[in-house]
């Protein structure tokens, strides 16, 4: 399994642990190893997070640590080798991470005002 953490998401992560850092430096880091615990855990099974409701690609996915949203694009390659009738790796890329809530059903089908 590849993972491999976008631009923005490496400053999104910066961004996190500089804000919790100026009260709390050390839940800072273990907010900080939480989401990237979470970015591994997605990377292995890369379309089990849910579609974002603003992009609705099947690709793009996203999972959650608490308030936290990890957003990802996630791809899943079936090929043929000699040994075995397929072969399937995956790969993963973390897009963002933000302190954004959740979005429901409900919410998105609901017109902003």
């Amino acid at each position: 399994m590849k993972l491999r953490w976008m631009p923005q998401a490496l400053r999104d992560l910066h961004a996190i642990r500089t804000y919790i850092s100026r009260d709390n430096p050390v839940a800072a880091r273990r907010w900080i190893n939480k989401l990237q615990a979470r970015a591994e855990t997605a990377s292995t099974l890369p379309l089990a997070g849910r579609v974002v409701p603003e992009v609705e690609r099947v690709d793009v996915r996203e999972v959650f640590v608490g308030s936290y949203r990890i957003v990802y694009r996630g791809q899943v390659h079936v090929r043929k080798n000699e040994r075995a009738s397929s072969r399937e790796s995956s790969s993963c890329q973390v897009v963002m991470t933000t302190g954004r809530q959740r979005h429901s059903d409900r919410d998105r089908a609901r017109p902003r005002r």
